[in-house]
């Protein structure tokens, strides 16, 4: 699924409000959720690298690029049992975008290596590496995102009720804070089912949707 199918996706999600909602904010919205969704629950990929000459005593591994972790490697590749490089032979230089593997370690300069990786997810006009079974919640997190702005955004209004001659002081930003927590709970529910319950932090989502994470694993209510 591309950049622009994600977007329409988030419009209709919003439903109603999708009036309210520049296409600008919906990008944006996008992009933040693309972001959570890498902390939360990262891409995992493996990739062959060639092993490379560094110095006397060292090759070397060049990473693609934004590489955030190398859980492990393996030479040779494929191999039944995979032949994992025990980690006190190599060790990950993510500031250089490198993997530093000692000479006696086994792969020579000009081998293949198969290098588990962990990456962010990348959703731009050319390039999408978000799985099909991540699409939906990221959807919902980014509709979420926007609904829960529309609630703030909303939230002094008083609306006329004709039928009791009442003011409702609860009205869209009622229904918008609603919706959000629908969604946001869809998104939560995702993340559970892909990874521990450790690797999930809700620091960086507004504080409601913080707290329906930690309910989701199991925190505190």
């Amino acid at each position: 699924m591309d950049r622009a199918d994600h977007l329409a996706a988030i419009q209709a999600l919003l439903a109603d409000a999708s009036g309210a909602v520049a296409a600008g904010d919906v990008a944006r919205a996008l992009d933040q959720a693309v972001a959570r969704l890498s902390a939360d629950a990262p891409r995992r990929h493996s990739a062959r690298l060639t092993v490379e000459a560094r110095d006397a005593g060292h090759h070397q591994l060049t990473l693609p690029a934004d590489v955030r972790g190398v859980p492990g490697l393996e030479h040779p590749p494929d191999q039944a049992p995979p032949a994992a490089l025990p980690g006190g032979l190599w060790r990950h230089l993510p500031a250089v975008g490198l993997v530093v593997i000692r000479a006696q370690a086994g792969p020579a300069v000009g081998d293949e290596v198969l290098a588990h990786l962990v990456s962010p997810y990348l959703l731009s006009d050319t390039e999408a590496t978000v799985p099909d079974a991540l699409a939906e919640p990221l959807q919902c997190l980014a509709a979420a995102l926007l609904l829960r702005q529309l609630a703030n955004a909303t939230a002094g209004e008083e609306v006329s009720t004709l039928a009791a001659d009442t003011v409702d002081h609860g009205g869209r930003s009622a229904r918008y804070a609603a919706r959000a927590r629908d969604l946001a709970g869809v998104y939560a529910a995702a993340i559970k089912a892909q990874v521990p319950r450790s690797a999930c932090a809700a620091r960086d989502l507004p504080p409601r949707f913080g707290r329906l994470v930690s309910r989701a694993y199991g925190g505190p209510r």
